[in-house]
């Protein structure tokens, strides 16, 4: 991500110089001429742009203990909790987890989490849920 970011303002900063130069000294139209400042721009937004998604996917967990889910997702501002014994339902789909609580309904849509981490996230609603139904 760091990367992305860095590259893209890198690649930006360097197209705007390479313009401005360019632009100073009359810009050839004709392809590949003065075109490469151009490139260097549009590369440089869309590495930032990428950069930028991939932060925001980084900022999410799921953590547990014997008593609650603790847990926040990458379009949420604060961290949001599940006591266990309110779980009364919990079904896994592909990468959707849905839990039905006491007085509550909630959706987990992990589509940007690797397979691993995805397995351990899965076996840790596979154990909440039997620990529900036990209940």
């Amino acid at each position: 991500m760091r990367f992305l970011i860095g590259f893209g303002l890198l690649a930006f900063v360097f197209g705007i110089s390479l313009l401005i130069n360019t632009l100073m000294n009359g810009f050839d139209f004709v392809f590949p001429g003065d075109w490469n400042s151009v490139l260097f721009i549009s590369q440089g937004i869309l590495f930032l742009i990428w950069g930028y998604q991939q932060s925001q996917k980084r900022k999410y967990f799921i953590e547990w203990n014997n008593n609650e889910l603790s847990y926040l997702l990458p379009k949420q501002k604060s961290i949001e909790l599940i006591p266990i014994s309110d779980v009364r339902q919990l079904e896994i789909k592909g990468n959707t987890i849905h839990i039905q609580g006491i007085d509550s309904e909630r959706n987990f849509r992990l589509e940007h989490v690797e397979w691993q981490e995805l397995k351990k996230v899965k076996a840790l609603f596979e154990d909440i849920s039997l620990k529900s139904q036990s209940n």
